[in-house]
């Protein structure tokens, strides 16, 4: 089973790779053999054929139309990316705080007097620490 998710980070990253131009995009069949699956299993994940259908239409776009605007489109295209993996990771973040919250509970301590004293000094290093054109 530890295999049948490898192989879907590993699109991933190749696709990351492929929309930052560090990486040529390969044809299905190449995809494929790189991540040691049949193109069938390939294509049943929704996920990385729509990228990869996606990137292979951007790129044949991106060929017909000025350098300039391929590279905005392809700057777009990897600002996307990014977000979704900081996206990824917040959501991450979020569980990690949920279960430190919970085995606080389980040890019988209230969560919240130990994250208001977190959020106490955030505020106080907010106010007081950080130049005023860097509040949001």
């Amino acid at each position: 089973m530890g295999r049948s998710l490898d192989w879907i980070d590993e699109a991933n990253a190749y696709l990351d790779k492929v929309e930052r131009n560090a990486a040529p995009l390969e044809t299905r069949e190449a995809f494929a053999q790189r991540l040691t699956v049949s193109r069938q299993t390939l294509w049943r994940n929704k996920e990385i054929s729509s990228r990869y259908l996606a990137l292979a239409q951007a790129m044949k776009r991106a060929a017909g139309t000025q350098p300039r605007k391929a590279t905005a489109q392809m700057r777009i295209r990897s600002l996307q990316v990014e977000l979704s993996q900081v996206r990824r990771d917040n959501a991450i973040l979020i569980q990690n705080f949920v279960a430190v919250c919970q085995r606080l509970r389980n040890a019988g301590l209230d969560p919240l007097l130990y994250i208001g004293d977190i959020a106490d000094n955030a505020d106080y290093a907010r106010l007081h620490l950080l130049p005023d054109d860097a509040e949001g």
